[in-house]
């Protein structure tokens, strides 16, 4: 994707006025949480209908998804996308309408052994564009109280100058 650089969504785009209310919540969200940085084993390949092809990291779903369930709470509660009505964290890797180039696709990367363990310690507000295009950045630091000397960022935030908004690790 030319547009996006490698992310996983943890809310779907949503419109949001008041900059600093989204971010009172955010961080509210994530200290109550109370999930740490983790590791993530990007290992496993999945296609969808519509022409995606997905890495997935089975074995941190369940971190994933308590961060989305603990965000998409409060003023965010219907932060929803209708195309994906369950969450599944994910990160895209090509769309490719052809079944058949899709499945080549699959099988090389399968091929390749493929395994992307990441260190997850931010998430991050992105600003869009009215093309949905990265307009700025907005890192939120949180305390990690195990590890104050190195000040672990958990995680950054996102905004869009057209009120749409989309919080990705």
């Amino acid at each position: 994707f030319d547009k996006f650089k490698t992310h996983l969504t943890l809310i779907y785009p949503f419109e949001m006025g008041d900059q600093q209310k989204l971010k009172k919540h955010i961080v509210n969200s994530l200290l109550k949480s109370k999930i740490k940085p983790f590791y993530a084993d990007f290992n496993k390949i999945q296609k969808s209908s519509k022409g995606y092809i997905y890495l997935l990291a089975p074995d941190a779903e369940k971190k994933f998804i308590s961060l989305h369930n603990s965000l998409k709470s409060g003023i965010l509660v219907h932060a929803d996308n209708p195309e994906m009505p369950n969450y599944a964290p994910h990160i895209s890797l090509a769309v490719v309408e052809d079944e058949k180039e899709q499945d080549n696709i699959i099988a090389e990367l399968k091929n390749m052994k493929l395994n992307c363990q990441v260190f997850i310690a931010s998430i991050s507000l992105l600003t869009l564009d009215k093309k949905s295009a990265i307009v700025k950045e907005e890192p939120i630091e949180l305390y990690n109280p195990e590890d104050a000397e190195s000040n672990n960022k958990i995680f950054a935030i996102v905004y869009s100058d057209n009120g749409k908004f989309l919080l990705v690790l």
